[in-house]
């Protein structure tokens, strides 16, 4: 009895050192067809009812299919008018209606759950495209150049203005005199942010796309207070993300390559994805990780996605669905994935 009980303490104790196992599992996914275009989708966002609204930057298209995975709708084409897109590049659900960015034509679409046409708003460019309230969007702003660039992220209001700025621990550089827009496109992009948001609307997640090692990553209300901030080491011989450094990354020749795809705030969880790339010579080895981490950032655990469960990751749902898209014998599909998480 006594040896059981030391057995069974090391145990535990080891249980709480190593995280038990993430299970990722695949629920259905659906193929293309007449109806069906994933390639090319730029954002996924999901009903009260389970209905799931894709939008296609390609095809300037919002499509809805119910949860089992059945057409039901599509609108939309090229163009500047009432039911056209150019370029939606975001998607949001919120108190019943679709929010839509739509980015070429400078503005915001709003539909209801049947995409009927409810009103149009001119809108400043907005990365990371998010509602918070009824009239007030959260996005970043390439501001690259201006002298006084403190605060990337933006809350505007329906009057197109911006009535609160905040997040200054990245900023993006002003373009030196002497740099090309091609290699200053390369900077600018080494400064893009992604950004999560919990479904309560009041607290986001930030951090750079193209991460250093340790990963920052910053916790906000949606009002501009700091909450927390939190690290993730990411593999020791990957130094920086920057493009000219990346094939000397280690002296053994090998480059590392980290870039973050989605980030999400679970009522009880934060979820991110990281795309990594490992390359020597003509070897690479290409994963999609994902990384669990509690509602305060303490790692739990991390899971490798198998590429036909999919590529790039948009929406989580409450009960831990995952919505994405995979690339799969040169088909485009939209995945549903079901994340087990251990207590």
């Amino acid at each position: 009895m006594k040896y059981f009980s030391i057995i069974m303490l090391v145990f535990f104790l080891l249980m709480s050192i190593f995280p038990s196992d993430i299970e990722v599992k695949l629920v259905r996914s659906i193929g293309e067809s007449e109806n069906n275009n994933f390639f090319m989708v730029s954002g996924i966002t999901v009903s009260k009812d389970k209905s799931i609204y894709v939008v296609n930057s390609r095809e300037n298209s919002i499509s809805k299919y119910n949860w089992m995975g059945e057409f039901i709708k599509k609108i939309g084409q090229k163009g500047q008018g009432p039911g056209d897109f150019n370029s939606p590049h975001g998607i949001d659900y919120y108190k019943k209606n679709i929010y839509v960015f739509d980015s070429r034509n400078h503005r915001v679409v709003i539909l209801d759950e049947n995409l009927v046409l409810k009103k149009i708003l001119n809108l400043k460019s907005l990365f990371n495209f998010k509602v918070i309230d009824k009239g007030l969007f959260l996005g970043n702003i390439i501001s690259s150049g201006e002298k006084n660039n403190a605060g990337l992220i933006k809350v505007i209001n329906e009057d197109n203005k911006i009535v609160k700025t905040f997040f200054n621990e990245i900023k993006f550089p002003e373009n030196p005199k002497k740099k090309s827009a091609k290699s200053f496109s390369k900077i600018i992009k080494l400064a893009s942010l992604v950004i999560g948001i919990n479904k309560e609307k009041n607290k986001i997640l930030v951090t750079k796309m193209f991460p250093n090692n340790p990963a920052d990553f910053y916790i906000y209300s949606t009002e501009g207070a700091f909450l927390n901030k939190f690290q993730y080491h990411l593999d020791k011989r990957y130094k920086s993300p920057m493009y000219k450094t990346q094939n000397s990354n280690s002296k053994n020749g090998q480059s590392y390559y980290y870039r973050i795809n989605f980030i999400f705030i679970h009522r009880n969880y934060i979820l991110v994805c990281i795309n990594s790339r490992i390359s020597k010579d003509d070897d690479e080895k290409r994963e999609r990780i994902l990384i669990i981490f509690n509602k305060s950032g303490k790692f739990i655990g991390k899971k490798v996605i198998p590429r036909k469960f999919g590529s790039q990751f948009f929406y989580l749902t409450d009960d831990t669905h995952l919505l994405g898209v995979a690339l799969e014998d040169e088909e485009y599909k939209l995945t549903i994935l079901k994340i087990e998480i251990p207590n």
